[in-house]
């Protein structure tokens, strides 16, 4: 059963490309399957259909961010250095990967798919959950400078790269990206950074 899931699962990290670049309704079963590597026949029996494979699609995507976060907070040496990487990592993301907005341009071209959402909002709750706890974790050590309510932190820093992934997709800019993320970290905590 392993050797299948580890197929099912390259099969499927094949496809995030195809819709990526070119969005579910552009993507055609022919793109896909060419990018799997597998007949259309392949696809429909394994799969089941273009929109089942998108979901999966989906839930990879979330479930990979998800683990990258994960590390971050499991491996960092303290709280508020983890929230750093993170937002390191995303502006990063969006600047040098090519399927790192995926995401955004789901919910672009399909904000009525409801199986879709219920995948992106589970996904932006557990990464919402790692985040709290370390910002808990960063108040409590007295690394940051925060009395609210850290779930609210949480969401808003979520927001604010959903925003720059927006910003990226529109502009194409990736000092704007960059210099947005220095704004977070100085409103997170106020010390000295330069500018590049």
């Amino acid at each position: 059963m392993g050797h299948h899931k580890v197929i099912a699962d390259t099969l499927i990290k094949r496809a995030i490309p195809v819709f990526s670049k070119k969005g579910y309704h552009g993507a055609a079963v022919h793109d896909l399957t060419a990018a799997m590597q597998i007949s259309s026949s392949t696809l429909y029996y394994s799969i089941g259909s273009k929109h089942a494979l998108f979901l999966k699609c989906v839930e990879m995507y979330v479930g990979l961010s998800l683990e990258k976060q994960l590390q971050v907070y499991e491996q960092s040496v303290s709280a508020y250095q983890g929230i750093r990487q993170i937002i390191g990592a995303t502006i990063d993301a969006i600047i040098n990967e090519d399927n790192s907005c995926f995401d955004i341009k789901c919910i672009f071209e399909l904000p009525d798919d409801k199986k879709m959402i219920r995948i992106l909002k589970d996904g932006n709750d557990d990464s919402a959950a790692i985040l709290t706890n370390m910002l808990d974790s960063a108040v409590i050590a007295g690394e940051i400078n925060y009395r609210g309510d850290t779930a609210t932190l949480a969401n808003y820093i979520l927001a604010s790269f959903a925003g720059w992934r927006q910003s990226y997709i529109i502009h194409g800019n990736a000092h704007t990206v960059k210099k947005m993320g220095l704004h977070l970290l100085r409103s997170l905590k106020p010390v000295q950074f330069q500018d590049k």
